[in-house]
């Protein structure tokens, strides 16, 4: 059997490893956050390597072909071009040129990390994305968009897929990218840029967009449904650190040094900024459809990660379906490099619909409870009681850490490595927020719901959304009846479960249906402000002692707070 490894990682954000074998199944995938405890961890994933072999049952001899996720020759060549284009800003662009002298090294410290002497394939930014999100839908053809900060050169991406190959049809490049205009405004706003965007998502919806006109200016959309940036608003096209010019400022006032407290202004420039966004967005969107003329659309790349525009393209009817890789950063390219390499190199791979995502580490209820030992701390054995355990008390309106099966490959929490509560419970956003997660007041919260009762809530329709990556707008009553996971704006950030996707998470919910009569819970990661998603008892047990939870039920397992 062929094996194929790949690896994102020497960037700025978001190292990751994967490996798929010959045939095109998924054997593991892993961040390396997880591992380091560093969120959004940019170094090389030598952890998740480690983890994705031994999953395997393979060593660095097994691996037929590495890929790596972005193409070093490509990005120099560009950034030359980029350079003598805006010659004045040569000296800045051309001195940044040691923050990516470890991409220039790629190849050279993966051989030296994994002591590796087979094939390293340098493989384009977008094609990783787009590999990672096609070969892993449900369709044998389909429009593919992927859009970022940069990859590369390239910041937006339209391809297709069809059986094992992808082809590239044209993408927008740089300065020109949605991702980083949405990072500067996070910036403004005083978060943190490739981290906290997901916050002004959800700051949007408590705000107006009274500052639209003056985004039609910042960002254009042009008649043949491309969009462009008006550079004049921003220093990020020449790697300044501070992304956003002055220009910004005298149109919007005080850039906030480090978010608190949002102000009127600030929350209708979240909205302001989303609505603009969601229009590029969907625009680009509408003319990837137009160019293939495939209506089914796989959508990849961090601002796939903006939920609210996502949503918006099956209400506006742009596309007949839409999926969305639960790895949608820049992790997912390490799933994207080895699926390509697979398609292109192994006659024997075929295309498989990724079923879930819990493609990372597990432990046998012996490990678990080996660790629990050793730690000292009281717990019970529920044995193969633990799903009705856990279920009693979310229906009574505890806070749940609910730690089962494989960790989830992704920023989303799945139902693996989850905090779950009771969704009917109004004050439960609040709770959660201020006295589990230490986190901002106005951040929302998911809905994880039985697939078979997704429309008594929700508009939803035919669609799905397994890996939660679309909003749905409410139901009539939804609101009064499920208060803690209804955003401010109607809509709700879904997953909809099923027995053969989530396994025991599907049990679960079902046991909290019977019990308090609506088959949903209030899911959201398994972490606290500033940390990574836990992975191993430790982490979990560590979360549950600093965090305000009342119980953790971790394998079969509880740990309740006396």
């Amino acid at each position: 059997m062929r094996f194929y490894l790949g690896i994102a990682g020497l960037g700025d954000h978001d190292a990751a490893a994967a490996v798929v074998d010959g045939e095109g199944r998924v054997i593991a995938a892993a961040e390396e956050e997880r591992y380091t405890r560093v969120k959004f961890d940019p170094s090389f994933p030598v952890n998740s390597v480690n983890f994705c072999l031994a999953k395997a049952g393979i060593g660095m001899g097994d691996i037929s072909e590495i890929g790596y996720y972005f193409d070093p020759r490509l990005y120099r060549r560009e950034k030359i071009i980029f350079s003598v284009k805006n010659i004045r800003h040569a000296p800045e662009l051309l001195g940044k040129a040691a923050k990516f002298a470890k991409f220039n090294r790629a190849k050279k410290i993966i051989r030296e990390r994994l002591k590796y002497k087979g094939t390293i394939s340098c493989i384009r930014h977008h094609l990783c994305h787009a590999a990672s999100v096609f070969f892993s839908s449900p369709f044998s053809r389909a429009a593919i968009v992927s859009i970022d900060g940069a990859g590369e050169w390239e910041t937006a991406w339209i391809g297709r897929g069809s059986g094992k190959t992808i082809d590239a049809f044209e993408s927008i490049m740089w300065p020109h990218s949605l991702g980083k205009v949405y990072g500067a405004f996070t910036q403004f706003l005083g978060f943190k840029c490739d981290s906290d965007e997901y916050k002004v998502m959800g700051l949007s919806a408590y705000g107006e967009p009274s500052y639209y006109e003056k985004f039609r200016d910042i960002l254009k959309v042009t008649e043949d449904g491309k969009f462009a940036v008006n550079e004049s608003y921003f220093r990020f096209p020449y790697g300044s650190p501070v992304l956003f010019s002055k220009k910004c400022e005298q149109l919007f006032g005080k850039p906030v040094k480090k978010f608190t407290n949002a102000s009127k202004r600030d929350r209708d420039l979240a909205a302001s900024l989303q609505k603009r966004v969601e229009d590029c967005f969907l625009s680009y969107v509408d003319r990837a459809v137009k160019i293939t003329g495939i209506r089914d659309v796989c959508i990849v790349g961090g601002v796939a990660l903006n939920c609210l525009a996502v949503g918006k393209i099956i209400k506006n009817k742009i596309a007949d379906s839409v999926y969305v890789c639960p790895a949608s950063s820049d992790a997912g390219c390490a799933l994207g490099a080895a699926h390509y390499l697979a398609g292109a190199r192994s006659p024997r791979y075929k295309r498989s619909p990724l079923i879930n995502a819990y493609l990372g580490d597990s432990f046998t209820d012996e490990e678990i409870e080996g660790y629990l030992n050793r730690s000292g701390i009281d717990y019970g054995d529920r044995g193969d009681q633990i799903v009705d355990a856990a279920a009693e008390l979310i229906a009574e309106g505890k806070v749940v850490g609910w730690f089962q099966g494989r960790t989830e490959y992704g920023q989303r929490a799945l139902g693996a490595r989850s905090i779950l509560a009771n969704p009917q419970i109004a004050d439960m956003k609040k709770i959660v927020n201020e006295k589990v997660k230490f986190r901002e007041p106005f951040r929302p919260f998911a809905p994880s719901i039985l697939n078979e009762a997704r429309n008594q809530y929700f508009d939803c329709g035919a669609h799905t959304s397994s890996f939660m990556t679309h909003t749905f707008e409410a139901k009539p009553g939804t609101a009064k009846k499920i208060p803690a996971v209804i955003h401010a704006d109607g809509t709700a950030r879904v997953q909809t479960v099923t027995k053969t996707e989530n396994g025991i998470y599907y049990e679960l919910i079902k046991k909290v249906g019977e019990k308090t009569g609506i088959p949903a819970v209030l899911n959201t990661s398994f972490n606290v402000k500033g940390e990574p998603i836990v992975n191993n008892p430790e982490d979990a047990v560590n979360c549950f002692l600093k965090a305000g939870l009342d119980a953790l039920a971790i394998g079969r397992f509880l740990i309740e707070r006396r």
